[in-house]
């Protein structure tokens, strides 16, 4: 019989492996669990979990689904995932794996969120911190447009060049476009439901 969790934790992801000589592949790689649990007193392991890796992104994503189905029953359940947004790991994508799900809350990975403001925000490294704090412990969309307003002001003399103008402007509609996704867990009503996938900011 299928069982029938109160939630479900998916993960998807794109890395590279080096095989022979320069080569480079592209692996895909789409995990679920069903939670967390403490294996001792200070590490804790995923409840139930599956992966699924490829080098086509559709197999992978194929078989995940397939296990769902046959696995789960999700009528109840919130489906709770975690992409880096790239291509194959929007929320869109993640919709389909998610089924006849009840709920499903979709979160842009915080790594990759703090990784693309430190590229674009390389000519100014003090406001990494209060622009990382104003997104994941106050989601604060007016305190984040100061910031960005602040880092504008910084383009003065020889930092005003139109690459860093660039950045901030990629920067600036990369966050308006994906703040929903970028939410605290803390913030979404998902009480009782443990932080238990990826890069998920606490908040």
């Amino acid at each position: 019989p299928k069982t029938a969790p109160k939630a479900l934790f998916i993960e998807g992801d794109a890395f590279l492996v080096k095989v022979q000589g320069n080569k480079w592949l592209e692996v895909h790689r789409y995990q679920v669990c069903e939670g967390l649990r403490w294996v001792g007193k200070k590490r804790k392991e995923r409840v139930n979990a599956r992966d699924f890796v490829s080098l086509g992104r559709q197999t992978a994503m194929k078989e995940m689904i397939e296990y769902l189905g046959n696995t789960y029953d999700m009528k109840q359940t919130t489906l709770i995932s975690n992409g880096d947004g790239g291509s194959g790991y929007t929320k869109e994508v993640f919709d389909e794996l998610c089924g006849a799900a009840a709920r499903h809350e979709f979160f842009l990975d915080s790594y990759h969120v703090n990784r693309k403001i430190k590229e674009r925000l390389c000519f100014a490294l003090e406001l990494h911190e209060p622009l990382m704090q104003a997104l994941w412990r106050d989601y604060d969309q007016h305190k984040v447009e100061c910031l960005l307003d602040t880092a504008e002001s910084l383009l003065i003399e020889e930092l005003d060049t139109a690459q860093n103008r660039e950045h901030l402007r990629l920067l600036r509609n990369y966050l308006e476009r994906n703040w929903a996704h970028i939410k605290p867990f803390h913030l979404r009503g998902l009480k009782g439901i443990p932080k238990a996938i990826g890069a998920i900011p606490t908040g």
